[in-house]
């Protein structure tokens, strides 16, 4: 029987944060295609080996990280 999550695709805000890595890797074992965003390109990496630290290397396929530029607000923090 085929994933009825296949096609499904999840926006996964804060991508480089614990509780998005644990998010994450549940999704992408349920079958589902995640983006996730991220404020920094040179969390990328980080990111990546929380995953494959999950167990899910062979997913990482069905993994985009999305670069969020940051605004001029002078509250908000890198």
């Amino acid at each position: 029987m085929e994933n009825s999550n296949n096609n499904k695709l999840v926006l996964v805000t804060g991508g480089s944060g614990f509780i998005a890595s644990y998010c994450m890797i549940a999704l992408l074992r349920a079958g589902f295609k995640v983006r996730a965003s991220l404020r920094a390109l040179s969390k990328a990496d980080e990111v990546k080996g929380m995953l494959r630290q999950g167990g899910i290397q062979s997913l990482m396929r069905c993994l985009l990280l999305l670069l969020i530029c940051r605004t001029s607000n002078p509250g908000m923090q890198p």
